[in-house]
């Protein structure tokens, strides 16, 4: 809920203004669908055992701060 706004902005801003609305609905549908799949996945791994979910998350959150600098290489945020 904190970052939303911050990637909100961070998004148009890698964007010029005729992609700003593409880009505003492919991160509100992305979101939209981590909303619907993550209880769902986070159940299943649950039951294959309690540190599954935390142990993803923590994997996800890696790769994607690593990706950060080769995505926005060019972008002046």
């Amino acid at each position: 809920a904190l970052a939303g706004p911050g990637v909100t902005a961070a998004l148009s801003l890698a964007v010029g203004e005729g992609e700003q609305g593409l880009v505003a609905g492919l991160n509100a549908s992305a979101q939209a669908l981590g909303r619907m799949l993550g209880p769902v996945l986070g159940t299943g791994l649950y039951r294959l055992s309690p540190e599954a979910p935390y142990l993803l998350g923590a994997i996800l959150l890696l790769v994607a701060l690593l990706a950060l600098p080769f995505l926005f290489r060019r972008a002046r945020i």
